[in-house]
């Protein structure tokens, strides 16, 4: 029996085995956290997951509000490998939204393997250029999603073949726009190749909150930002994208602290000392010089995985480190995907994915940037993220002396054309 332990704020809610709800019938519990339990539910012979948050007795809006529009729009807008909402509803005590019961998480599936502390190269560079991929869809469609873990990222449906070894992002209740319609816009859904799209010249980043009263995500995996109470935006998402993968090359060496004591060991800590490979100074500089508005060097980040991943000699139907060459899911995959006319059945496989890293869909959202910028009396909020190459970060010294000596005579000058050149 599933029992909720949320408080005196929320109202009191039991859910049994067999209990029926909307149609679905629950099966078991597999899950639970601050807002809500999950559960494995069936109708018509089909499994799916269901998430249950009971109704706050103060009336507030219910967390599962935001997850259910992000989960629709990035339906509608046919972005790939996000659990989709297959009903959404709510009765007295709670609210319900049922979506696609996905596989095992990242976190779950690195406990089967023979060393759960340690991954292979071959496995973590394919997994960091899949979830990089996944997140700047989510990111193309206007999200950011607050909380990167490996909890949070699932293989898809065990009876769907095309994605049954492709990790998932799921769990956007923390997740929030960084856009937002102008002030007497309108928005209105446009159709482009039969797609809807929004209208951008109605819409204009949202400016970056003053006061930030608490971290937003899961300490180990959150970014230097979130540490300080900044409000966070596309690129400290990466930032723990990139701190989730580190983990997978060895433990994070902040893992068991918490707090100021968390803080610091993070903040001493470079990328290249986790990873092992100082090519990835060059995406450490890179996030470190991104703003609230910056578009970040997705396309630097993949660069640096692909090095790691072509070193590796691994290849794209390779089993992962918790799976074998014998594994009856693994035969399954590789004979359906052997059957296909092209050995690459993804768009992150084929050479040609760096012009998709390098698009920016808000890239028009400039002007928006320059008028928050010029009321912040010139702030630096708004300049576009420094991209160095991989050979300039090896030498992050003498960068760094270069960039110095340069900004400081013309930094007034820069601010003011930065935008239009980097993106």
């Amino acid at each position: 029996m599933g029992e909720n332990t949320f408080g005196e704020q929320f109202e009191q809610l039991f859910i049994c085995n067999g209990d029926v709800y909307h149609g679905f019938q629950v099966m078991e519990k597999i899950d639970e956290g601050n807002y809500g339990q999950v559960f494995v539910v069936s109708k018509d012979g089909k499994r799916f997951a269901m998430k249950v948050e009971p109704k706050r007795v103060d009336g507030a809006a219910p967390a599962l509000k935001i997850e259910i529009e992000i989960m629709n729009k990035l339906d509608e807008n046919k972005a790939k490998y996000f659990p989709k909402c297959i009903f959404a509803g709510a009765d007295l005590k709670c609210h319900v939204v049922v979506m696609d019961l996905l596989g095992d998480n990242l976190k779950s599936l690195r406990l089967k393997c023979a060393d759960p502390n340690v991954s292979s190269p071959g496995t973590w560079s394919r997994i960091g250029i899949q979830c990089l991929y996944v997140l700047k869809q989510m990111h193309d469609n206007g999200y950011l999603h607050h909380d990167i873990k490996p909890g949070n990222f699932a293989m898809g449906p065990a009876t769907d073949l095309n994605r049954s070894r492709i990790l998932h992002l799921l769990d956007f209740g923390i997740s929030r726009s960084f856009t937002r319609p102008k002030k007497g816009a309108a928005i209105n859904p446009m159709l482009k190749d039969g797609q809807k799209t929004t209208d951008l010249a109605n819409l204009e980043f949202r400016p970056p909150k003053k006061k930030v009263t608490s971290l937003r995500g899961t300490p180990v995996y959150a970014s230097p930002n979130a540490h300080d109470y900044i409000d966070l935006a596309r690129i400290d998402d990466v930032w723990s994208l990139m701190y989730m993968i580190a983990e997978m090359v060895e433990p994070l060496p902040w893992s068991a602290l918490e707090d100021e004591q968390l803080k610091n060991c993070k903040l001493k800590c470079k990328l290249s000392e986790l990873f092992k490979d100082n090519s990835f100074d060059a995406v450490e500089q890179m996030l470190r010089s991104c703003t609230f508005y910056s578009f970040p060097n997705y396309e630097l980040v993949y660069n640096t995985f692909k090095a790691v991943y072509d070193k590796s000699k691994s290849t794209w139907i390779d089993p992962y480190d918790w799976e074998t060459k014998q594994m009856p899911s693994y035969v399954r995959w590789k004979q359906h995907n052997e059957r296909r006319t092209s050995i690459y059945m993804f768009k992150w496989e084929y050479s040609d994915i760096r012009d998709y890293f390098r698009l920016d869909p808000y890239s028009s959202l400039q002007g928006s940037e320059k008028k928050k910028e010029k009321k912040d009396g010139g702030d630096t909020a708004t300049k576009t993220c420094e991209s160095p190459t991989v050979e300039e970060a090896k030498t992050p010294k003498i960068v760094m002396k270069k960039k110095s000596k340069i900004s400081k005579p013309v930094k007034s000058k820069t601010k003011k054309s930065s935008h239009g050149k980097k993106k």
